[in-house]
């Protein structure tokens, strides 16, 4: 079921921190599909184009290069925030996605109050740049 916002689709290969993730993000009311590895995503990103607002993931899955993931999502969803979450320095995540826009940059450990502000911001953002 989703909202009128759109989806966020996390990818997140622990399987704990995702699981946890996307019940504090579905507690917030948000619509949230989950992916524990990049081929997984990819498959969901073609597949949910029409619903996902947001990507949030890890530098570090199995599966596809995240970098592929997030250049498909660009293409496919234009309009799509990206959030990454780390415990490798920004500048990092920045180099691996060289050319690639990232909205936002988290660093792990994070707590999961300080992610669902993250979350609320892009969406609070997106919703002033929505026609009215």
């Amino acid at each position: 079921e989703f909202n009128h916002r759109g989806a966020i689709l996390v990818l997140e290969d622990e399987e704990f921190l995702r699981s946890a993730v996307a019940k504090v993000l579905r507690r917030h009311r948000y619509s949230v599909i989950e992916a524990e590895d990049g081929s997984r995503a990819l498959q969901l990103v073609r597949q949910f184009s029409d619903d996902i607002a947001v990507l949030l993931l890890d530098i570090t899955v199995p599966g596809a290069p995240v970098r592929e993931v997030l250049a498909e999502a660009r293409s496919v969803i234009p309009h799509i925030k990206v959030a990454v979450a780390s415990g490798y320095g920004q500048n990092i995540a920045e180099t691996v996605f060289s050319g690639i826009t990232i909205d936002h940059f988290i660093r792990k450990p994070y707590r999961l109050s300080e992610l669902v502000q993250v979350i609320d911001n892009i969406f609070a953002a997106v919703g002033e740049e929505l026609p009215k």
